[in-house]
């Protein structure tokens, strides 16, 4: 038997999914970007948790790290902690969460529950239809409308979607644009990709030592001279360190010497001429943020500084919101957020990610199954390069500083895919020719 659509009592809605979605975001933010498309503070029918949910929004549209910190504060400014039920409730969120794996299933069941609530007020709306004086003409048409509006939503929510002539505006803006592309100034690399697009996300992989934050910054660097604003996250080294990447070779030192105090005065008269020479050139339109380690955090800062280009490194180095997690799973969302940061900021993302040596095959060269403990990465990413040095397996010559090494493009989303870009690295000066 069909339920009187006008008791409360039947009213769809599932307090269970509701607490699972909240839950699995405090304790892995990044899973926020998963539902934010089609999920809203609307479609939670407990009041309480449609005010955390807002609090959660707020925080992430701001750019602040979420967690139960946050948004405890977030919602004591509005006035809502206590009517919540405090922090205890949301340790409590957080407790019943085992894991954010199924956020999307739970946010699916809301979604659901929300749009038949709808149907609901849309029969109560045209029940008075019926009942009203107006003609059966009008009365169907606004019964039409509002459905439509309903069926729209649901099927759509989140996106504004774009027609064929604001996408042709946009597409004759792109290829008229020859400044589109942030170009590594590396012939035999950009003659393959191109370049790094906005929207895009590149993934540089490989072993350590191979050159991916030398390659990196030469991009940078590259990017700066031709008029490029850089953001560089670097999670693994402090700024100073990674100045000193820059600096030191240009002085013909060692980074190690120069910090053992194992140079002259002299040395350091000339590196110290290098460094300022150097932040001469590069000005501000380099930015060294090594002070980030959350997605958000990194989402913040890119929003903070509205670069052209942005690198991050590394992966690996990005804190877990959940220590429990799997690192398959992690990896994956963390490229599928930081993606998504590049589409939203419309800018080129590169991404650092250490991989293990490979020494059980014969040829050493890098396959994308090396990357078969972080599949994820491959999937959700536009470009995949894998540098590759000989060297760093067979030994390394006594007194040879320039070596070959293969950047190997295994992905590349709009173009040429299982291509090589033969590259010279100097050992001595960390510089790519």
């Amino acid at each position: 038997m069909m339920p009187d659509v006008f008791d409360e009592s039947t009213i769809p809605q599932s307090d269970e999914a509701e607490q699972a979605v909240i839950g699995a975001i405090l304790i892995n933010p990044p899973a926020y970007q998963e539902v934010a498309d089609f999920l809203c503070a609307d479609a939670f029918y407990i009041h309480r948790h449609r005010w955390i949910w807002e609090a959660i929004a707020k925080l992430v549209t701001s750019g602040i790290d979420v967690d139960f910190l946050t948004v405890s504060q977030e919602l004591e400014q509005a006035g809502k902690l206590a009517e919540v039920g405090g922090p205890a409730y949301l340790s409590s969120l957080i407790g019943n969460v085992p894991t954010s794996t199924h956020v999307q299933s739970y946010a699916r069941i809301i979604e659901a529950t929300f749009v038949r609530r709808r149907l609901i007020t849309a029969a109560n709306d045209i029940v008075g239809f019926a009942y009203s004086d107006e003609e059966p003409e009008d009365c169907v048409r606004k019964s039409e409308e509002i459905i439509e509006e309903i069926k729209q939503s649901a099927i759509g929510a989140g996106s504004r979607g774009f027609d064929a002539h604001a996408i042709d505006k946009e597409f004759r803006e792109v290829i008229h644009n020859t400044e589109t592309a942030v170009k590594s100034y590396l012939p035999r690399l950009d003659v393959i990709i191109g370049g790094f697009f906005p929207r895009t996300s590149t993934i540089i992989a490989g072993p350590p030592g191979v050159g991916k934050t030398s390659l990196c910054l030469q991009i940078c660097r590259s990017g700066v001279y031709g008029g490029r604003k850089v953001l560089f996250l670097s999670l693994e080294m402090s700024r100073v360190s990674l100045w000193a990447r820059m600096a030191c070779p240009e002085a013909g030192l060692e980074w190690v010497k120069v910090r053992n105090r194992e140079v002259s005065d002299v040395d350091l008269e000339v590196l110290s001429e290098v460094s300022q020479n150097l932040a001469n050139k590069l000005g501000k339109r380099f930015v060294i943020d090594d002070e980030v380690y959350t997605l958000n955090g990194i989402n913040k800062s890119v929003l903070l500084h509205k670069p052209d280009l942005v690198i991050v490194d590394n992966l690996s180095e990005i804190i877990k919101p959940d220590s429990r997690m799997d690192n398959v799973v992690w990896f994956g969302d963390a490229a599928t957020y930081l993606r998504r940061v590049a589409k939203c900021a419309k800018v080129p993302m590169i991404v650092v990610h250490h991989l293990k040596r490979v020494d059980d095959r014969t040829d050493k060269r890098p396959q994308a199954s090396d990357l078969k403990w972080t599949n994820d990465i491959e999937r959700v990413t536009d470009m995949l390069l894998m540098p590759y040095r000989e060297d760093l397996y067979a030994g390394r010559k006594q007194g040879v500083y320039q070596v070959p090494c293969e950047v190997w493009i295994k992905k590349n989303r709009e173009g040429e895919s299982s291509a090589c870009a033969i590259l010279s690295y100097n050992l001595r000066d960390q510089w790519f020719s």
